[in-house]
C-alpha cells in the first residue's frame, strides 16, 4: 500500500511540472486555471483506483486458483 502512494504521489507530481510547464509555455502561465494541479490530481487518483483494482482481482485470482 506504502509503495503505491509513493508512486501515486510521484506520479501525480510529475504529471503536474510537465502540465504546467507546457501551461507556461504556451499561455505563460504555469498555473493556467489550475490545469496543472487538477491533472496531476486526477493522474494520481487514477493510478491509484487502477493499481488497488488490479490487485484485488489478482488476489481473487490467487485464491481461485489455489482452491
Amino acid at each position: 500500500m506504502q509503495k503505491r502512494l509513493l508512486g501515486v504521489v510521484i506520479q501525480a507530481v510529475v504529471v503536474a511540472l510537465v502540465i504546467g510547464c507546457v501551461c507556461a509555455l504556451v499561455r505563460n502561465d504555469f498555473f493556467y486555471r489550475h490545469l496543472a494541479l487538477i491533472f496531476g490530481f486526477l493522474a494520481g487518483l487514477a493510478h491509484f483506483i487502477t493499481g488497488t483494482v488490479i490487485q484485488t482481482l489478482h488476489e481473487i485470482n490467487q485464491t481461485e486458483k489455489e482452491e
